[in-house]
């Protein structure tokens, strides 16, 4: 199942997101104690941080039961411009009240990309104490789009694609000449809602392929995010809209 809500900007979006995020943790924390998140790098993103980290949005999440985690990150330090976990800080965790030990960034003091993946799959399993041979289940995974199609930092043409049992890999990316460590699809189809957050005209005819029927043959990889169990939704605005019906 799906639901897709077009907003008609960028501020718009972020607090209509942002709405649903805060009922959705309400809903968790209150029936489990809980509310496992995934968060996102890129730009849009930056919205919902902005839109989650001022009031009425900012005292409506019971952010003591919010769970962070990340879907994927770059090898830069936490203090850089382009990491994920320091846009997220600056936006938004560094403005709400949510305990420090709840929040699980990647371990990128570690000099192997591949140490860090190895070592953020096992945060995750002590995290979710899941059973023999069961994959853990996000509440949520919030993802971007890029104008590739890629999601998290799941490529157009990388090893990632292909992974089959590893829950997180570092992704050597050669048209950006670096490695991303990120998510597979295996942990994010397992995941209980994902919500993709896509704004501009270049978008649009990627969103109209991942909401068509079929998408065997799509070169998009977030048309491999189709949940096992969960929903997925879309927040668009009008110009990623654009070649919807």
């Amino acid at each position: 199942m799906e639901a897709v809500t077009v907003c008609p900007s960028l501020e718009a979006l972020g607090q209509t997101a942002g709405c649903f995020i805060a009922q959705l943790a309400d809903k968790y924390v209150t029936k489990k104690g809980r509310f496992s998140i995934a968060l996102s790098g890129g730009s849009t993103p930056r919205f919902l941080y902005d839109a989650l980290s001022r009031p009425p949005l900012s005292g409506a999440v019971p952010w003591g039961g919010v769970i962070l985690f990340w879907g994927d990150e770059r090898c830069v330090p936490e203090d850089h411009p382009d990491s994920n976990f320091g846009m997220a800080n600056t936006r938004l965790l560094s403005k709400v009240p949510i305990p420090s030990e709840n929040i699980f960034a990647f371990p990128l003091k570690m000099t192997e990309p591949s140490a860090a993946a190895s070592a953020y799959e096992d945060m995750i399993y002590d995290c979710f104490d899941p059973a023999e041979d069961e994959i853990p289940s996000f509440d949520l995974i919030i993802l971007g789009l890029g104008a590739d199609g890629h999601t998290a930092s799941l490529f157009p043409d990388t090893s990632a694609l292909k992974e089959k049992e590893d829950w997180v890999v570092a992704n050597p990316v050669e048209k950006l000449g670096e490695t991303r460590l990120t998510f597979t699809y295996p942990l994010i189809n397992q995941a209980k809602h994902i919500l993709f957050l896509a704004a501009g005209k270049e978008k649009s005819p990627i969103i109209k392929t991942l909401l068509s029927p079929e998408q065997i043959d799509s070169p998009y990889p977030a048309s491999q995010v189709v949940p096992v169990t969960g929903q997925r939704y879309f927040f668009i605005d009008d110009a990623a809209a654009d070649a919807l019906p």
